[in-house]
């Protein structure tokens, strides 16, 4: 996944840098930057976001507080 997948990803998913950041375990939105900005996207958010992708909505797991 690209850093450009990454945020069309997000988008699709209807979700704001902050909440990505709290379904990814992040603690600040601006690591969600770093990743749409950057080179390459973390393998493990690679995987979540494309998780996120194939469920439907009702079936995400909660996002960490």
């Amino acid at each position: 996944m690209t850093p450009a997948e990454f945020k069309e990803a997000r988008v699709k998913l209807g979700l704001s840098p902050v909440a990505c950041a709290a379904r990814l375990g992040y603690t600040t939105q601006s690591r969600i930057s770093e990743i749409e900005h950057g080179d390459r996207v973390p393998k493990q958010a690679a995987i979540i976001m494309q998780l996120l992708l194939i469920l439907p909505r009702k079936k995400w797991p909660e996002a960490p507080e």
